[in-house]
């Protein structure tokens, strides 16, 4: 019973971090649900229409794109590790891997198989860190009758001599 509550607790923690970690993560949508046109990342060269992204949420980006109807067409350039970075350590460290990861992914299928595929990816990473000591924490478990047995044994007696 013990090691399930351990096993929870260590799950319960996980969660914790996770939800801790996911909230430094920006809303990279405006308020009418439109991505902002530089926090999409891409693999490659893209080309999206001006009215499916949101290109005025400040005062350099509205510049940039001020003079571009609706209907034109806007080139973005591959997202590089270091623009990630400039962003923060998060989205250079978490969020850039995933993203391409989903992006690679996605060019073969769709972006739901994507994200899938970054799931079990992240799931087989998280499983083997905690594989080790899931097993030392069984073998401890397989000794506790051994180790009560002997503590049994010497109850109440606390010299050397008595072993």
């Amino acid at each position: 019973m013990k090691s399930i509550l351990k096993s929870k607790k260590k799950l319960l923690l996980v969660v914790m971090l996770m939800m801790i970690t996911l909230t430094g993560c920006t809303v990279p949508r405006d308020r009418s649900g439109k991505t902002y046109v530089k926090s999409i990342i891409t693999l490659k060269e893209e080309t999206v229409e001006k009215k499916i992204v949101s290109t005025d949420y400040n005062e350099e980006v509205k510049k940039e794109y001020k003079d571009l109807k609706d209907t034109d067409l806007i080139t973005l350039k591959p997202t590089s590790f270091g623009d990630m970075m400039d962003e923060g350590w998060f989205e250079g460290l978490i969020v850039f891997p995933i993203a391409q990861l989903i992006n690679l992914v996605a060019g073969f299928t769709d972006g739901g198989i994507g994200i899938i595929a970054a799931t079990l990816l992240i799931q087989l990473l998280i499983f083997l860190f905690s594989i080790k000591s899931q097993v030392a924490s069984q073998r401890m478990q397989t000794l506790q009758p051994e180790l009560n047995r002997i503590q049994a044994k010497y109850a109440g007696k606390n010299d050397e001599r008595s072993s």
